[in-house]
């Protein structure tokens, strides 16, 4: 079972929130899976680039749920879920995945 958590703006989730979920999974040494819809629609370009900020300074790995699948993910790491009624805003977002 997974369970991850919504950075949409109306769920109320705060980047302090947000970091200490990450915190978290480096010091334990889990997956934290976040997921969100359309990019500039439902979540600032702003939240997701500091979840992958946030990341990066903790040395978290990208995991995928094709690593889930294949029995890795256990940690540290990030899974960030994606919806995919969105696809066209995803792809505008794609320079900022790239930096990451």
């Amino acid at each position: 079972m997974h369970c991850a958590a919504d950075l949409d703006t109306s769920t109320g989730n705060s980047l302090a929130s947000i970091d200490t979920a990450l915190d978290r999974a480096a010091e334990r040494g889990e997956v934290v899976e976040l997921y969100a819809h359309r990019p500039e629609l439902t979540v600032p370009l702003a939240t997701i680039e500091h979840v992958l900020a946030g990341a990066r300074a903790r040395n978290l790995p990208f995991v995928t749920y094709a690593d889930f699948a294949a029995g890795g993910g256990t940690g540290p790491g990030l899974a960030l879920s994606l919806d995919d009624s969105g696809v066209s805003y995803w792809m505008d977002a794609r320079p900022l995945f790239l930096r990451y």
